[in-house]
């Protein structure tokens, strides 16, 4: 049931994104063959209703030439990553436009999030230095580009984000509060590490801090 723009083939991460999350009811006995279709059903049914490969092939990947169906699904990697970056809604579309402004200027994009999928962590913010080193194409931190295929499930709020960006020139972003989930958004390096400071004296302020930033 994956949509025609998707990877075609079978494979351990071919359905990863499209999974859509969601409630779903489970009947006793159900095969997983089955669950799958039914949640791989709703991610169609809801970015056919938001029109979300229409708005993604209107988007721009930096360089290399791409097809209407690798942007589409380029599209859904970003909202991937916005799944996984994103504390508060209001910050989704920045945080995608971020990524666009990165993809742009051939800069890599450096989010913890893909390091994070590389190596099976799901706590903390930071990454450590070791893992950062990690060699794996979905490693944006040694590789320019996005990652070959999604590191999550997005919903529709992260979806409808990849495919609308905020306009903006940020190139980082960084959450200074991990309660509030303040993030600040720069567009210049030295701006972005005052932000880095602040979160880093955030996590040194208590040991409840510590614990969530890991």
């Amino acid at each position: 049931g994956i949509p025609a723009w998707g990877p075609q083939k079978v494979g351990a991460t071919a359905a990863e994104g499209f999974l859509f999350p969601d409630t779903y009811e489970v009947p006793d006995g159900v095969k997983p063959e089955t669950m799958i279709k039914r949640a791989i059903a709703q991610f169609n049914a809801v970015t056919e209703k938001m029109d979300f490969a229409g708005q993604a092939k209107t988007q721009s990947f930096g360089a290399g030439a791409v097809t209407d169906d690798q942007k589409v699904y380029k599209a859904l990697i970003v909202a991937s990553i916005i799944e996984r970056e994103v504390y508060r809604p209001e910050d989704r579309g920045k945080v995608a436009q971020v990524i666009y402004n990165r993809l742009a200027q051939g800069m890599k994009l450096e989010m913890d999030s893909t390091v994070a999928y590389v190596v099976g962590r799901t706590d903390g913010v930071f990454t450590t230095d070791a893992e950062r080193k990690k060699v794996s194409p979905y490693n944006t931190y040694l590789n320019v580009g996005l990652p070959p295929a999604p590191i999550s499930s997005p919903g529709e709020a992260a979806l409808t984000a990849a495919v609308n960006p905020e306009a903006g020139t940020w190139l980082y972003f960084v959450s200074v509060d991990l309660d509030t989930g303040e993030t600040v958004f720069s567009s210049d390096l030295p701006t972005h590490n005052a932000a880095v400071a602040q979160l880093k004296a955030w996590c040194a302020a208590s040991e409840a801090n510590q614990k969530k930033c890991g």
